[in-house]
């Protein structure tokens, strides 16, 4: 229903049927599912948002993980052939000055085929992106702690 009165306006009303066949649901309390630690994986992240790579890096170190933080691809790349042994994960965001996801990962994968990597992006179109480079993890930013530390535990653990 609308209403409109000159100098005073306009009103808008909006009425929805009531559904009175829908089932009730009752809602039960889970148990809150602990987050997985690591056991001193070094995890290289990468973003060019400093407050993402500072609550990441302590988020990651409170749950047993060892963090390199580049906030962009070419930092990220030195700091990965420097420690290439000993970097398990690469988390990166796709979206970054100076070398940014796509060519990351392309140069990542030259040094090391086999390098895991999760790739995070606040635009949904850049998952596809990250599935056609070949990485299996993805996260849409803003994401929770609890599912960053589930998806470095699997990125971790999946084979290679």
């Amino acid at each position: 229903m609308c209403e409109s009165e000159v100098g005073q306006g306009t009103k808008f009303r909006v009425f929805l049927p009531a559904q009175t066949d829908a089932p009730v649901t009752e809602v039960t309390s889970a148990e809150p599912v602990a987050s997985p630690r690591g056991d001193g994986q070094l995890v290289l992240m990468v973003d060019d948002d400093s407050s993402v790579l500072t609550i990441t890096k302590d988020t990651l170190e409170a749950f047993g993980y060892r963090v390199l933080t580049a906030e962009d691809g070419a930092h990220a790349m030195g700091l990965f052939a420097l420690n290439q042994r000993d970097v398990n994960v690469v988390v990166l965001d796709m979206v970054m000055p100076v070398m940014d996801g796509p060519a990351l990962i392309a140069a990542l994968r030259r040094i090391n085929p086999q390098v895991r990597i999760i790739a995070t992006s606040g635009i949904g179109a850049n998952e596809a992106k990250a599935t056609a480079a070949g990485v299996r993890h993805f996260l849409g930013k803003p994401y929770p702690a609890s599912l960053l530390l589930q998806t470095v535990h699997a990125a971790i653990t999946a084979p290679a």
